[in-house]
């Protein structure tokens, strides 16, 4: 008689498709457990054989958007109820505390993995809404039945802040480049829209949630200042995707797509350039991370300073981190 699986039910606060974190440990977790990850609809209809996706359509809320925060938890908790998982697997800190909440009224063990830092940084003010889910996860963190980290660096550093007894496992953000590399002429195949125009081109990504509350407009609208050497990418997906269009349409800057697929990191890290808004991404971390990969890092604040950098590091083959500000 086959033995039954046991569930995994995973709640992340944002839209499957581009998560490629939230996919490989759903796609890991599936070949021996029945993981069904509970994410936002993105209307795309995403699927993937390896585990199944309740996809949560939110209300429309112009304001107030801690409504809608709220309705995902609550169906997130009743979803818990419901198929009464054996772990409930948290991603991101948005999730720190109604995943583990959904733990316990499920009778579930709580494994935590932190995609971020939210601990407070000195001499740097956190705002309402990231003190909210910092001390969420203060609150959980040493609760959770497991805890995971990104790299070794965010793990040791968890550790020390929330004195945990054990230091986080440690699962890599990025994958590992696929062993037979595409190479340029196979990439620019597979991926035309990466193709190179012109030997001296520099490309500039933003892979990441699409939401304009990262600060991803001000890249949009710095590209008008930059020259014709530059290409921005944008990769991923989220609430703003069209928001982000109307902006490049309004200000007649040229948006590329990008790499939707397994492949997509060595698509990405065949790029020159990735940017990151210094205001809206623990920039150190992007830097740490990305330099492994001797893809040069552009930091800025300000429009202006987007534009004085690119332009400043076009060209070099060296990381450069250059922050700017007014």
């Amino acid at each position: 008689m086959k033995q039954k699986r046991k569930k995994v039910l995973m709640p992340v606060y944002n839209e499957i498709d581009y998560d490629g974190r939230v996919q490989r440990s759903a796609q890991a977790l599936g070949e021996n457990f029945d993981v069904t990850v509970f994410a936002i609809d993105s209307g795309k209809g995403y699927a993937n054989p390896a585990f199944a996706v309740t996809a949560v359509r939110l209300p429309k809320i112009r304001r107030f958007k801690v409504l809608l925060h709220l309705y995902f938890w609550v169906r997130l908790w009743l979803e818990a109820l419901v198929s009464r998982p054996a772990v409930v697997h948290g991603q991101d800190f948005f999730m720190a505390l109604p995943a583990w909440f959904a733990s316990r009224i499920s009778g579930a063990k709580f494994v935590y993995d932190a995609h971020e830092l939210i601990i407070p940084e000195e001499d740097v003010e956190q705002s309402r809404r990231d003190r909210f889910f910092y001390l969420s996860e203060k609150w959980i963190i040493n609760r959770a039945d497991l805890v995971i980290a990104a790299n070794a660096e965010r793990a040791k550093c968890m550790a020390e802040h929330y004195h945990l007894s054990s230091l986080p496992l440690v699962i890599s953000n990025i994958p590992p480049m696929p062993k037979e590399a595409l190479g340029r002429e196979g990439t620019d195949k597979k991926y035309p829209v990466l193709r190179r125009q012109d030997p001296a081109e520099i490309r500039l990504v933003y892979q990441g949630d699409m939401s304009l509350d990262r600060g991803i407009g001000k890249f949009v609208r710095a590209m008008k200042a930059l020259d014709g050497r530059f290409r921005l990418f944008l990769i991923g997906g989220g609430p703003d995707v069209e928001k982000l269009k109307q902006i490049a349409a309004e200000d007649g800057v040229e948006v590329e797509g990008g790499a939707r697929d397994d492949r997509a990191a060595e698509a990405v890290f065949g790029l020159s350039r990735r940017v990151a808004d210094a205001e809206h991404e623990r920039v150190g971390e992007v830097v740490v991370e990305l330099e492994a990969r001797e893809v040069a890092v552009v930091l800025a604040v300000t429009l202006g300073a987007f534009a004085d950098v690119a332009g400043d590091v076009a060209g070099e083959g060296a990381i450069d981190e250059a922050e700017a500000r007014d």
